[in-house]
């Protein structure tokens, strides 16, 4: 048994362009009709999380239109008072750069 299906004008001129179109296939019970829908995706935004500006011994500085960001992953099993310390430096660092920096 053969049957048609349904695709949006949009979804054929990709396929013919040799694109890979993602989507569902399904009857409509009233019709008795296939349909093909694809799945209306977007691409990531993957230029707002910013760019790194340094690094530092445990973590990173980012720069974003708006915003500094800083991220610091310093080990529990070094103890409060060296895991302060540690902190207190990198920010200390991080401080003087963006002051050269900016």
């Amino acid at each position: 048994m053969i049957k048609k299906i349904e695709i949006d004008s949009e979804v054929f001129k990709a396929a013919k362009r040799g694109m890979h179109v993602e989507g569902s296939v399904c009857i409509d019970t009233e019709t008795g009709k296939l349909t093909f829908r694809a799945w209306k995706r977007k691409a990531p935004k993957c230029g707002d999380r910013g760019r790194i500006i340094m690094r530092t011994e445990h973590g990173w500085v980012k720069e974003s239109k708006e915003r500094i960001k800083t991220y610091e992953s310093v080990p529990k099993t070094l103890g409060k008072k060296r895991i302060t310390s540690i902190l207190e430096r990198d920010m200390y660092e991080v401080s003087d750069f963006l002051t050269e920096f900016l």
